[in-house]
């Protein structure tokens, strides 16, 4: 696993071009991101956590 200073967290500025009318556009640049931070994981080592849905995620958390 790589240290803290050899990893650089990418900056995401998710609200530039946030739109309320247009709601999927601003998922889209969110998972986008968020595929941006997996790629940074994997870079680390660290296998980033998929989830097909809010329930999977609930189940998995909550347990």
């Amino acid at each position: 696993m790589k240290s803290g200073a050899e990893c650089v967290r990418p900056a995401f500025d998710l609200l530039e071009k946030f739109d309320a009318k247009d709601l999927s556009a601003a998922a889209a640049q969110f998972d986008g991101a968020l595929s941006l931070y997996a790629k940074e994981y994997q870079k680390a080592g660290l296998k980033p956590n998929v989830f097909d849905g809010i329930e999977a995620f609930e189940k998995m958390y909550l347990g």
